[in-house]
């Protein structure tokens, strides 16, 4: 009869030691998955930011270039001087 609980006690301690090594590798897995779909989420955004910004650059740069060619003068020199006024310019369509 002892022999029996003996038996039982260590089995259950070996059953125990498992759940918590399990327990462990569960919460690493579930932070490793919750980390690769927060860079996932991020590198999506950084890609949305990156193609804003060369639309943005584009069309800046097209305006730009049109308004030197209809006034044949320095835009550049007019954007410093503006922007040191404090002038914000709304950009129109691209």
């Amino acid at each position: 009869m002892i022999l029996r609980i003996h038996v039982v006690s260590a089995c259950l301690q070996d059953v125990r030691r498992l759940r918590d090594i399990l327990a462990l590798h569960a919460d690493e897995v579930f932070s490793l998955e919750n980390r690769k779909f927060q860079l996932k989420m991020s590198a999506q955004e950084r890609t949305h930011e990156v193609s804003t910004w060369l639309l943005f650059c584009c069309c800046t740069r097209g305006l730009t270039l049109c308004i030197q060619r209809r006034c044949g003068r320095d835009v550049f020199a007019w954007q410093k001087s503006a922007a040191k006024k404090g002038v914000r310019r709304e950009l129109g369509s691209c």
